[in-house]
């Protein structure tokens, strides 16, 4: 039996993950958010460590989280 050489399965991002960085990329220009208040606009007002892991993950330059 043959094994595909395709690459393997990207694994999904967390629905989480996904609404904290939409939430930094909504953060105008100059202005800052505190971790306690990125978690409760993502609707989890007890995750603040939750958002602060997740933010060290980014790799994308387009989010600067911190300055």
């Amino acid at each position: 039996m043959r094994r595909s050489r395709s690459s393997p399965a990207q694994p999904k991002e967390s629905a989480f993950k996904n609404r904290v960085f939409a939430l930094v990329r909504a953060i105008p220009h100059g202005e800052t958010r505190t971790y306690a208040q990125i978690a409760q606009l993502a609707g989890k007002p007890c995750a603040a460590r939750a958002v602060g892991a997740i933010l060290h993950t980014n790799n994308d330059p387009q989010i600067p989280c911190h300055l």
